[in-house]
């Protein structure tokens, strides 16, 4: 069956539209995380926060089974997360930009800290803009995807080459209930287009969801000052 399954009987979250193939190679970093044919969704829930920072656990919102898992590592004075699939394999770590205009995160290879994807924020008082570059493991072709939405309004979506080409995937938030209120704690429901990599678009979520409680943080310091 493979690592997912088809989200069409999901209720988890149901886009508009089914999300269609939008190449015919497979599209992202981690081939393995490719070979889905139809669109699947994927639940990402956050998991005890810590002085290290957020971890997740994410799963195919489906059937519940795991898919892959994004750890926290604090090393010294420095944290770090890493995409880990089920055989205990890091398929990247984040790593942010600490000298950049933008807000900036980069999705290293786990054996030589190569470069696998850059993930940057973009300018927008009105929205949330993300802008994602890779190297297409599949054809080498370079690739951007943009991620745009209201984040406060729990949803945003990211498409293939500019906010106008095909959308490869949708994110949405869920309501929080009283423990989550309590703790704090996220879950996010991520629809991705087929041959789409899951595991890079559920790196960009994650990476949304530290941006946005650091852009939280930074104004919240800014109204105590």
């Amino acid at each position: 069956m493979g690592l997912f399954s088809s989200s069409k009987d999901s209720t988890a979250t149901e886009p508009a539209e089914p999300l269609q193939a939008v190449s015919q190679a497979p599209l992202g970093v981690v081939q393995a995380f490719t070979t889905h044919k139809q669109p699947i969704t994927l639940k990402l829930q956050e998991m005890k926060k810590s002085f290290t920072g957020d971890s997740f656990h994410i799963k195919d919102a489906v059937s519940d089974q795991p898919v892959l898992e994004c750890k926290t590592k604090s090393f010294s004075l420095h944290t770090r997360k890493e995409f880990v699939d089920l055989q205990g394999q890091t398929l990247f770590r984040l790593k942010k930009k600490i000298i950049a205009l933008h807000a900036t995160v980069e999705g290293l290879s786990p054996n030589d800290d190569a470069v696998l994807f850059t993930v940057k924020k973009g300018s927008s008082f009105t929205q949330t803009k993300l802008d994602v570059t890779f190297q297409n493991a599949a054809d080498g072709q370079n690739m951007v995807l943009s991620l745009r939405g209201n984040f406060s309004g729990r949803s945003a979506t990211m498409t293939l080459g500019g906010e106008k080409g095909p959308v490869v995937g949708r994110i949405s938030r869920e309501y929080l209930n009283a423990r989550e209120v309590i703790s704090n704690k996220q879950t996010y429901f991520l629809t991705i287009a087929p041959g789409v990599d899951a595991a890079l678009l559920a790196a960009v979520c994650v990476i949304l969801d530290e941006m946005e409680n650091e852009a939280k943080a930074s104004a919240a310091g800014a109204v105590g000052a």
